[in-house]
């Protein structure tokens, strides 16, 4: 089951980071002309969105 996409800044999860110690997955992708990151953690189950934060490197 895929999250819902309908406040993440990416419409897909692509190229996925996790912090084991946070228990976050992170995602990538270009929006426009900015690079965005979407976060996520299991809760009951399912990926939840955490936010989203405009990547600066």
């Amino acid at each position: 089951m895929e999250p819902d996409f309908s406040r993440s800044k990416c419409e897909c999860l692509c190229d996925l980071k996790v912090d084991k110690n946070k228990k976050i997955i992170s995602s990538g992708c270009r929006g426009g002309a900015r690079w965005w990151n979407d976060f996520y953690q299991y809760k009951n189950g399912k990926l939840i969105w955490v936010r989203s934060q405009e990547n600066s490197d």
